[in-house]
C-alpha cells in the first residue's frame, strides 16, 4: 500500500487532503508543520510527501531540502 505523509498546518486541509487521498486507496498520516514531518519521516517509511509551503517552525521548502 503507498503511504502518504501530509504536512499541513490547517486542519481542515488535512481532513480534506486525507479524505480524499484515503478514497483512492492510499495510507495517509497527517502532521502540522514540518518539524512533525521530519519527526514522521524518522520513524515511518513513506512514498510520497505532500507538504505546505507555509507552515510554522519548518516551512515547506526548508523541509523537502532536510
Amino acid at each position: 500500500m503507498t503511504r502518504i505523509l501530509v504536512a499541513e498546518d490547517d486542519p481542515q486541509m488535512q481532513l480534506a487532503i486525507k479524505a480524499s487521498l484515503s478514497r483512492y486507496g492510499y495510507e495517509v498520516s497527517t502532521v502540522p508543520n514540518g518539524r512533525a514531518a521530519l519527526e514522521s519521516l524518522e520513524s515511518g517509511n513513506f512514498d510520497l510527501i505532500i507538504s505546505d509551503q507555509r507552515m510554522p517552525e519548518l516551512t515547506g521548502q526548508e523541509l523537502l531540502q532536510s
